[in-house]
């Protein structure tokens, strides 16, 4: 008998009969004689022959399709932070742009960079090194990108409050405390991801997603420390939106705030939508879904937040005189002679 098959015994002569009957799907038999077909394990294809399990090399994803796309939308998404960067630098001392903070707006578009860069190195294949460092990276992006966003409404929401309009007083708002806040932020940010690497150590896996398609992946030991990293990051983006929606109404011509909120809220139905459709996926499928969300809560925050600051820079400049936001009803907050100082 041929070991590429396998013996079925006839039914009316099983003593003494039998029927040679050829291994099917991704089974092989090596052993003359045999009574069954062996499966070949996961991350394994059986050969033409059904004779032996050959290692199925795993998928670069960077040489696919969807990597290119994701490659190169990352990059037209650096180019156009790099873009708005040096038009806000150029007119940094236009009302437009001292109106919202430009050291944070320079940290907030650093961070959306660096978070444009992220999903091009989970494309390529990942190392011991890479799965060990990547919660550092993300953690450093998404506590740059948050933690701008929080000081911003923190001070928009202190601004306007009634204790400083009728005090004129308002304490920890210059630029310097503001960066101190984002420096806290990043850096309780890459605390978590310290725990996160100690409790479940990552190694590279890997995934098969399709019976002959594998992909290399950082995995975990367990699923405790990630779910702590995930915890922490989505609390601090519900207060971040929550924190924006409160400012919503802010003087009109002040309203940064309106599109802190939406840019936040974009960002919470997303991930509603990415966790279950992530643990319904996995492999390549999984990957290019992780490095597209992030790309568009990126683009949605770019978008939102400088796209205004850009179309007043360079189609209505005429905007940019208005130096006294105005409140609702259309009055100045100038015409009450209302001063808002900054101490440290």
């Amino acid at each position: 008998m041929r070991t590429r098959s396998w013996k079925e015994p006839k039914k009316h002569f099983p003593e003494c009969c039998w029927n040679c009957l050829r291994c099917h799907g991704n089974s092989i038999n090596n052993q003359s004689g045999a009574a069954a077909c062996v499966s070949c394990p996961d991350g394994s294809i059986a050969n033409d022959d059904k004779s032996f399990c050959e290692v199925i090399l795993s998928t670069e994803v960077y040489n696919t399709p969807a990597g290119m796309a994701v490659a190169g939308a990352c990059g037209v998404g650096i180019c156009a932070v790099f873009i708005t960067f040096l038009s806000l630098l150029k007119q940094r001392k236009t009302p437009v742009v001292k109106a919202s903070s430009r050291e944070i707006s320079y940290v907030l578009l650093f961070g959306l960079a660096w978070c444009y860069g992220l999903p091009i190195t989970f494309i390529l294949q990942p190392t011991s090194l890479f799965c060990q460092i990547c919660p550092f990276l993300m953690s450093t992006g998404i506590a740059m990108v948050i933690g701008s966003l929080l000081a911003k409404t923190n001070r928009i929401a202190r601004i306007f409050s009634l204790k400083t309009m009728r005090t004129g007083k308002a304490y920890f708002l210059s630029n310097r405390w503001q960066l101190v806040f984002v420096w806290l932020c990043v850096m309780m940010e890459n605390s978590i991801a310290a725990t996160w690497i100690i409790i479940s150590p990552r190694k590279v896996v890997r995934v098969t997603y399709e019976q002959d398609k594998v992909t290399l992946e950082c995995m975990g030991e367990s699923v405790v420390g990630v779910t702590v990293w995930a915890t922490f990051n989505a609390a601090l983006i519900l207060l971040c939106t929550y924190q924006a929606f409160l400012v919503r109404k802010v003087p009109e011509n002040y309203n940064e705030a309106k599109f802190i909120a939406f840019s936040m809220v974009t960002v919470c139905i997303s991930g509603a939508v990415f966790v279950p459709t992530a643990l319904g996926t996995k492999g390549l499928y999984r990957t290019i879904l992780t490095c597209f969300l992030a790309i568009l809560c990126c683009s949605v925050a770019l978008v939102c937040l400088f796209g205004p600051k850009l179309y007043i820079i360079f189609f209505r400049p005429e905007k940019t005189n208005h130096t006294c936001p105005r409140l609702n009803q259309g009055l100045e907050l100038c015409a009450h002679n209302t001063v808002v100082r900054f101490l440290p």
